[in-house]
């Protein structure tokens, strides 16, 4: 047997063993990520968080069923009614928690590698890309099965009384990990190519929603086209939310769902998100290997910008400064001066706020014309399925628009001094004669300007339809004043939470649940409480169900159209009835008005801690 016989066995038997499940998942990474994650305080607030809001939803329920029983023989009744009910909602609270926790996790693996300039260290290892993409993604898809499972003691304990069927189990916890393991995958794959946490923490949430939701409007088009209503059957296979609610309306006895029953949907939308995940895990195994060997060639791998490829073509093309006694080159026409910038290069008096009214929203402009030509494309098939005067289109566009906004205004916001931090330029502006009030509000005013895009989408749809008389045109205030408060407090508390934290990860999703406790923990508590403790009939619900109504600004843009679709522009509420314009107007003016006094406040105790974590006197 000659030597190159030898080396190539070799190479084969070293290519299976890498192959081999354990040695791809759980390898050295694999026990490096494992560590590190148990020595984070934030895993075990995680846990803690996840399992209290777990434990407060079934305690209430418990004390609900006990309170509302008579005698022995209802007790039982009655737990085994409630049974299904919590089984249904901590189905529902699984999936949406671990959807929103799992790109968290993820989108981190790369990052800090890249921050703590490790990257080029994984090239000495005999590990493949292959190996430690997996075994990144074996290490947090553990954290959310650990996760996952804190809830499934409390449901095996409610199938004593009955009502739970153990096929539910495995449908919907199939359901809920693999949505978990496709919005993982979706952070992981964003991990590599994005400089800011919170920018792909917000493409890595557009991107699954893309997913889950793209093939309903591509059903909508068949539809359009000519296509069989059989195509809806296909619906609850490729979204996860009404895969989930197919068989929780059966659990319930609703029914309904394609002729296959419930087994074909849990497995067909489990097959769909493994598939969608297999697929993100191989474009990053392959990213990964280009990554590594441009980091080796020292290679900056992240894709700059037209301006900045142009400069660096322009420093390429230079020539060489000519030897000592070299004739000199022959003089040529000089190019003419470049022409004048869009922008102002005058920096002025202040700097911090002229960079961060610079920064650009899209990396590129073939990125904002490509964004901008889909949304056109969406909206106009929208304009053709439904009548303009039709309040669900107005819902269809404003309702996930303003999500985006809510969602981009959290995460966004706190990058303005944790990317100073990690870039380890935030000791630059210690240096500067500028107060810490100047750079609090600078940055507070860039991530202002960073927010344009989607309300001027927004904007521009309720202005067409203001204009074909399909909307009053008192909507365009109203949306302004929503906008305009909710926006400035998720801001504000983005650069007081920026502060705080210092890992840009753990400070978006801190802010992003400031929103999420406000908008929709209170109102949904709310809701449970007045479900399960319905006897309490003299506590004012309503109320108080109205007032955290009115100032969530989802329900306030939805009274907002319904209210200027009508004639009589009657703007109606839970509880309370109608409103007439003046009176609604002067709410929404409040609420907005009471979120800017709590920011200026926020970015006042902002600049109180900048000032006191410089160790500067002003």
């Amino acid at each position: 047997m000659t030597a190159p016989e030898t080396h190539a066995r070799l190479g084969f038997r070293d290519r299976v063993e890498r192959a081999w499940p354990f040695s791809l998942f759980f390898n050295p990474v694999f026990q490096k990520e494992m560590r590190a994650a148990g020595h984070r305080s934030g895993t075990y607030i995680a846990r803690g968080i996840y399992g209290g809001l777990m434990f407060g939803i079934v305690t209430i329920a418990l004390v609900g069923a006990v309170i509302e029983s008579q005698g022995a023989s209802s007790d039982a009744q009655a737990l085994q009614q409630l049974a299904p009910l919590m089984a249904v909602v901590l189905a529902w609270f699984g999936l949406f928690m671990l959807a929103f926790i799992a790109p968290v996790m993820t989108v981190p693996a790369f990052m800090d590698e890249r921050r703590r300039r490790t990257l080029p260290v994984l090239m000495t290892t005999p590990l493949t890309s292959a190996q430690i993409v997996c075994a990144k993604l074996a290490s947090q898809t553990i954290q959310l099965l650990i996760l996952a499972l804190l809830g499934l003691p409390v449901v095996l304990g409610l199938r004593i009384f009955g009502g739970v069927p153990a096929s539910f189990l495995l449908q919907s916890n199939a359901i809920l990990l693999s949505a978990a393991l496709l919005v993982s995958t979706i952070g992981l794959r964003f991990s590599l190519y994005r400089q800011r946490s919170d920018v792909a923490i917000v493409a890595a949430f557009v991107t699954a929603a893309f997913i889950q939701f793209g093939p309903i409007l591509l059903i909508g088009v068949a539809q359009w086209a000519g296509a069989s209503n059989r195509i809806l059957v296909v619906m609850p296979i490729t979204c996860s939310p009404i895969a989930l609610a197919t068989i929780t309306a059966e659990l319930m006895g609703g029914g309904g769902g394609p002729p296959w029953g419930s087994a074909g949907i849990w497995l067909g939308h489990t097959v769909y998100n493994l598939a969608w995940s297999l697929i993100f895990i191989l474009t990053t195994i392959l990213q990964l290997r280009r990554v590594l060997r441009l980091e080796g060639a020292g290679i900056n791998y992240l894709k700059p910008g037209r301006r900045e490829r142009r400069r660096a073509a322009l420093s390429l093309d230079a020539p060489a400064p000519a030897a000592a006694g070299a004739p000199a080159p022959p003089e040529s026409i000089a190019p003419p001066p470049p022409a004048a910038d869009r922008h102002p290069r005058e920096v002025g008096d202040r700097p911090v706020l002229w960079r961060e009214l610079r920064q650009a929203t899209f990396r590129t402009r073939r990125g904002a014309i490509l964004t901008t030509a889909g949304l056109a494309i969406v909206i106009l098939i929208l304009y053709s399925r439904i009548e303009i005067n039709d309040v669900g289109l107005h819902m269809l566009i404003a309702i996930p628009a303003l999500l985006f906004i809510l969602l981009r205004a959290a995460a966004g916001s706190t990058a303005s001094f944790t990317s100073e931090r990690e870039s380890r330029t935030l000791e630059t502006l210690l240096t500067t004669p500028l107060s810490a009030r100047e750079i609090v509000w600078s940055k507070f005013l860039g991530a202002l300007r960073r927010q344009w895009y989607t309300p001027a989408i927004l904007f521009t749809h309720l202005l067409l339809m203001a204009a074909l008389g399909a909307l009053h045109p008192v909507i365009l205030l109203h949306t302004a004043i929503i906008l305009a408060g909710a926006i400035i407090f998720l801001s504000a508390t983005g650069i007081l939470l920026g502060l705080i934290i210092r890992r840009s990860t753990t400070a978006s999703i801190a802010n992003i649940c400031v929103g999420l406790i406000l908008w929709a923990g209170l109102p949904g508590l709310l809701a449970l409480i007045a479900e399960f403790l319905s006897f309490t009939r003299s506590f004012p619900w309503e109320p108080i169900g109205t007032f955290l109504f009115m100032i969530n600004p989802l329900g306030q843009l939805i009274s907002s159209i319904e209210g200027a679709s009508h004639s009589n522009l009657a703007y109606g509420s839970p509880g309370f009835g109608t409103y007439p314009l003046w009176i609604f107007t002067l709410f929404m003016l409040a609420s907005s008005l009471g979120y800017a006094l709590i920011s200026f406040a926020l970015l006042a105790l902002s600049a109180r801690l900048f000032t006191a974590s410089a160790g500067r006197t002003s």
